[in-house]
């Protein structure tokens, strides 16, 4: 199901090339379509936004609305289990205290002659979060975006969410974004979810930032906006790298393998590995595992396509080449695994030892699983609180320090040619 490569070789560069790829796709025709998108949305607001959902989404529904009431959501948790919304909970209470550790607050400094520098850290005011529900009602994302904007003091949260064919948000989407405290939720998704928090319609009041992940369009709707608001980062398919010695345990790999590559088709799976039999191991459970799961056609067109195992000399090597990967999740099954993480410098989430599988992560663990996708986590991270808070710098002079800087200003001023700067400085000597 997935090759066997030596590393480095030429099938291994081969392999790679195509796995980087994978998410940085240009497609004129879905260009042009989001930006006709868009486009309609800005002159027609929510009467496209309408016609778009019902044509795109929601073609059987018999009745639509666009904004959620507060009936339907409090309705919604008759169709939750008592033991989906416990576990709901749980899995928010995890999340909200890992983010509790990413607080930022403000900070001053006073030096002699009356000056004061400082930081001011405020929130955002109204963020929009994009929740992708086409083919899963993918709750963990809509926590995962709304917990730490939550914590950071966003006043206004909203959140779109696709509705299904009969034009309602699955059940517990909506019971979800009671838990998260989210203040409004609209039936709309994709490429004209994002136009409308991003211009504004009459129903949907423009917000400072729109977030989360989906499919093409909404990432091409995103950084299409980006300017008008703030975006979060551009999300590709998903990825994982396992890292891994002979003394691993070839089922749990493959499972770890098998979680991200049900996902999508394009999605890539990865382990490096110093034990040629380890890499035989993990194949043979490979089939096996996905043969007994129900998206066993996803997770073979995935691992068929974007899926390999690469022969390693040594743990450095294993090390160096997930550095240059930049994965979304890398796993360590070694015998020193905390030796091997703490050398990753280049992943968005890492899994340290075989009983913190990625799935984990994807749900009640705490750590956000919005993570940077194909290499970017080479120079971005996970998605935290200080993604929803601005820095604003402080200062503050009296006459008498001014006057101490007053001549280096005017130096510096005159030689960038911008006299009115000296000029400014000069006057408050008169």
């Amino acid at each position: 199901m997935i090759p066997v490569m030596a590393y480095p070789s030429d099938e291994a560069d081969a392999f790679l090339l195509k796995m980087a790829s994978r998410g940085h796709v240009e497609d004129e025709a879905i260009l042009n379509t989001v930006r006709g998108i868009i486009q309609r949305v800005r002159s027609e607001g929510d009467s496209a936004v309408v016609e778009l959902t019902r044509q795109l989404d929601c073609p059987d529904a018999e009745g639509y609305s666009l904004r959620v009431s507060e009936s339907d959501i409090e309705r919604a948790y008759a169709h939750v289990s008592d033991e989906l919304l416990a576990a709901l909970r749980l899995a928010i209470a995890n999340v909200r205290e890992f983010h509790e550790h990413q607080r930022e607050t403000s900070w001053f400094a006073s030096q002699p002659d009356g000056v004061l520098l400082g930081q001011m850290v405020t929130p955002l005011r109204r963020v929009g979060l994009v929740i992708p529900a086409a083919q899963a009602p993918l709750v963990s994302t809509l926590m995962m975006a709304a917990i730490p904007a939550r914590v950071a003091g966003v006043t206004e949260l909203i959140a779109t969410v696709a509705p299904r064919r009969d034009g309602h948000i699955d059940p517990v989407m909506l019971v979800g974004a009671r838990e998260c405290h989210v203040d409004e939720v609209y039936a709309c998704g994709g490429s004209q979810a994002v136009a409308a928090m991003a211009y504004g319609t009459d129903a949907i009041a423009r917000v400072d930032k729109v977030v989360g992940p989906g499919n093409m369009y909404s990432q091409f709707a995103k950084r299409e906006v980006f300017g008008v608001v703030d975006v979060d980062k551009i999300a590709g398919p998903s990825e994982i790298l396992v890292i891994a010695d002979g003394d691993a345990n070839a089922a749990y790999i493959a499972a770890d393998l098998i979680s991200q590559a049900e996902h999508s088709d394009d999605c890539s799976a990865v382990l490096v590995t110093t034990s040629p039999s380890l890499a035989e191991g993990v194949r043979a459970e490979l089939g096996a595992q996905a043969a007994e799961l129900p998206r066993e056609d996803v997770i073979r067109a995935s691992l068929d396509a974007y899926g390999g195992c690469l022969l390693v000399d040594d743990l450095g090597a294993a090390i160096e080449l997930a550095n240059e990967i930049a994965p979304e999740h890398a796993e360590v099954h070694t015998r020193e695994p905390y030796e091997v993480a703490m050398q990753l410098r280049n992943v968005g989430g890492i899994f340290i030892g075989e009983y913190a599988p990625e799935a984990l992560g994807d749900y009640a663990a705490g750590p956000n699983h919005i993570l940077p996708t194909g290499g970017a986590a080479r120079f971005s991270s996970a998605m935290s609180v200080t993604d929803f808070l601005k820095r604003s710098n402080l200062l503050g002079y009296s006459r008498r320090a001014l006057d101490g800087l007053t001549d280096a200003v005017v130096t510096l001023a005159r030689a960038e040619g911008l006299a009115g700067h000296a000029a400014a400085m000069e006057i408050r000597r008169k």
